[in-house]
């Protein structure tokens, strides 16, 4: 009876220890999920107003990073400031109070500003889901904290719970794009959300109670009796660990979002890697050796910089970079991990890394823009990633740090397009080989010296072989919020170029005579030409207004007397029309065209009903299409802006997605009469488009409805209906 009662005894710690650990494991799991599933959904709810751009992600995350970084703060001063029961009621408090602030939700009538849209951005990010995001942001390190005050086996070493924690935000975001956003709507969405907080508060509140208590098991916790105080040079290399991975996040993110779609599952993907390479080096037993990632990390960040400027199929481009991604994440994060303090500092340990994550988001979505006329920060995060990769140099002479300088700079000065272009056309393309062979032969080479290494790697990245190998000259280049623009002078100087990402949006001939000649995708021939000039007889077109200004090509088929008038969101796209010697269609082809700034949905509001006669989507950010502006709610106002007899026209060009079942199955449900042409003619200055024409009947559509180059299209039954509150870009992938 003695040894029976020695054994139950024996076994109640252990069940007690193991309900413990579970509870953590649960509560910080679910409060990861909740995290990482917020950022996408409310994006989402956000981007239609600033006109589906791809910084309103970047801007986002940059907020979410700095929320996060307020929570560990508030995390490490709460630990270090308070006992463990004025934590619980502290931290429950602020739970209670931020449930009052749901569910999440985007007025109707919330009016954005283009002028400032990053400062509006983050001040609509803060009132809206500051509060649940911030309490949401403690909990990690929180519950660590209280997880090492107890005296479980695990205590001494909770890192483990926040590879955890990175698991449930990995799934969390890949469940988002493929999951949630393909069966639930918005509200639903964030109906969810809601009972999941709340539940979760119920959570903490368990774990408080065990910390309350005094469970036995943290009765004593002589495993937080050692202090050690780390370094601020170490603290230092905690931060550039963590900021350099953040910034690459918020370039390969834009990257791969610029000429798809903004959409949440390119952002997520990235992210989810990201959290995937926290989960990996903090796991107890890594499942990736530390020591295969610094080894392997040369050849991918050299792969990486010779692809970087190629033009490639997208699934190719997709991995290379998500590869590259991941193994400079994995680089970094590895020697965070690696340099942990012990459990008494984890709270201080996350907050630096935590503001390492916020430089580095801060420094590519927020300061680059206004320091940069091109994409640089994200060559410029991995020349970083390289310089921060650990080596056993020996070398240590002045002279090995002035040849870390020189050489590269020497054969960056070697490698510049302007050399290349002073040769004959015919031999550039090999020279160009040689060169990119050379700068990668060198970068592998000094792949023992940090400073070297990272150098010839961003003269890699900054070999640019089309400029190399073409005789475009850049004029003028701009950035804004929405994205890059530049002017090029091509054909020998014929021609002015208008390209926003690597996409043309505009061409004009220099030539005075030639100047209102309709090109690229609006060629004499082409569908716009073929929907404006079936306009006769009682199809008028006195008024027609266009979404999408570029350089304004489409005016020069404005006629004497017809009232054109452009919906632009983008502040610098007008200064480059109307402000710049280059392009001069508006002036020389549609004097007293009306240009309205703002995004469409939002400006055409105020147009009174049956306005247009003919209303042009032609709005792109780089190739990608804003998803809001292809929506039944869109089509819905399109078409009270539309006088009766009026059409629809849209470009629908996009080298990823096939938009037209999306516009077909909308044309269906609201019983529209739907065309579609792809035109492919081969010639000088002319541009491959895909266009969509819709009509509230067949009359409307005159010529066009028999014209066999206007083709119907029968929708299938897996065809999306978009809406404001449901779209998924999986449904139109291109095969």
């Amino acid at each position: 009876m003695q040894n029976s009662s020695l054994s139950v005894a024996s076994q109640e710690p252990v069940a007690s220890s193991r309900i413990l650990l579970s509870l953590w494991m649960a509560t910080v799991f679910l409060s990861a999920v909740l995290l990482f599933f917020v950022q996408p959904m409310f994006t989402k709810m956000v981007l239609p107003l600033l006109g589906g751009s791809p910084s309103v992600w970047s801007t986002a995350l940059v907020f979410f990073q700095a929320t996060l970084l307020a929570g560990y703060l508030y995390a490490h001063l709460s630990a270090t400031l308070l006992d463990p029961r004025e934590q619980i009621v502290l931290h429950l408090s602020l739970l209670a109070a931020a449930s009052f602030t749901l569910p999440i939700a985007v007025g109707s009538d919330i009016s954005p500003s283009v002028e400032q849209p990053i400062l509006w951005l983050l001040g609509f990010l803060a009132l809206s889901v500051g509060l649940p995001f911030f309490t949401l942001s403690a909990n990690a390190p929180l519950l660590q904290s209280w997880f090492a005050r107890t005296s479980h086996p695990a205590a001494k070493d909770p890192y483990f719970l926040y590879a955890a924690s990175n698991m449930g935000s990995m799934l969390a975001l890949l469940g988002f794009p493929f999951i949630f956003e393909r069966f639930l709507s918005i509200p639903a969405q964030s109906s969810l959300w809601t009972l999941g907080f709340l539940f979760l508060i119920m959570l903490i509140a368990t774990c408080g109670i065990a910390i309350w208590r005094k469970d036995p098991l943290a009765a004593s916790v002589p495993h937080l009796a050692k202090l050690t105080r780390p370094t601020w040079r170490m603290r230092g290399r905690w931060i550039a660990l963590a900021a350099v991975p953040s910034s690459l996040l918020v370039g390969v993110t834009a990257h791969l979002s610029m000429d798809v779609a903004a959409v949440p599952l390119l952002w997520v993907v990235p992210l989810a890697l990201y959290l995937l390479t926290f989960a990996l080096v903090f796991a107890s037993k890594p499942v990736i050796p530390h020591h295969l990632v610094l080894k392997l990390f040369p050849a991918v960040a050299i792969a990486l910089a010779g692809l970087f400027w190629l033009r490639l199929p997208l699934w190719f481009s997709v991995i290379a970079h998500l590869v590259g991604f991941f193994a400079m994440a994995m680089m970094c994060h590895g020697e965070l991990a690696r340099q942990r303090p012990q459990a008494n500092r984890a709270t201080e340990f996350y907050l630096f890394m935590s503001l390492g994550g916020v430089i580095g988001g801060a420094l590519s979505a927020l300061l680059a823009p206004l320091i940069f006329n091109s994409v640089l920060e994200y060559p410029l995060a991995i020349a970083l990633a390289c310089w921060l990769r650990p080596t056993r140099t020996t070398e240590t002479r002045w002279q090995a740090y002035l040849l870390d300088i020189a050489l590269p700079l020497l054969l960056f000065a070697a490698t510049r397009p302007e050399l290349f272009q002073l040769t004959p056309q015919a031999v550039r393309s090999g020279m160009v080989f040689v060169a990119l062979c050379a700068l990668a032969f060198f970068a592998f080479a000094a792949r023992n010296r940090p400073l070297r290494f990272a150098l010839f790697i961003a003269a890699l990245l900054s070999f640019v072989p089309d400029r190399a190998i073409s005789d475009m000259k850049p004029l003028l280049e701009l950035r804004s919020f929405f994205g890059v623009h530049r002017v090029s002078s091509g054909q020998e100087g014929a021609v002015h170029i208008l390209t926003h990402g690597t996409t043309i949006h505009g061409m004009q001939y220099t030539d005075p005579a030639r100047r209102c000649e309709p090109m690229t995708y609006y060629t004499k021939d082409g569908p716009f030409s073929q929907a404006l000039a079936s306009r006769t007889g009682p199809l008028r077109r006195d008024r027609v207004g266009i979404i999408g200004l570029g350089a304004g090509g489409t005016s020069v088929y404005r006629k004497p007397g017809e009232d054109w008038t452009y919906y632009e969101i983008d502040p610098l796209v007008r200064h480059i029309a109307t402000e710049t010697p280059y392009f001069t269609f508006l002036s020389d082809c549609a004097p007293g065209a009306r240009i309205e700034l703002g995004d469409a949905r939002l400006t055409l509001r105020s147009a009174p009903p049956r306005s247009f006669d003919v209303l042009v989507l032609d709005a792109f950010s780089s190739d990608a299409i804003p998803v809001h502006l292809l929506t039944r709610e869109a089509m819905t106002l399109y078409l009270d802006k539309l006088r009766v007899g009026g059409i629809i026209l849209l470009h629908v060009s996009n080298r990823y997605l096939d938009l037209a079942p999306v516009l077909a199955r909308i044309a269906e449900d609201m019983q529209l009469e739907f065309r579609m042409q792809q035109y492919r003619m081969k010639a000088l200055n002319v541009t491959y488009s895909d266009w969509v024409v819709l009509a509230r009947s067949r009359d409307d559509l005159g010529v066009m409805a028999a014209d066999a180059r206007w083709q119907r299209s029968k929708v299938g039954v897996s065809a999306p209906l978009w809406t404001d509150s449901f779209s998924n870009i999986l449904d139109v992938l291109k095969p």
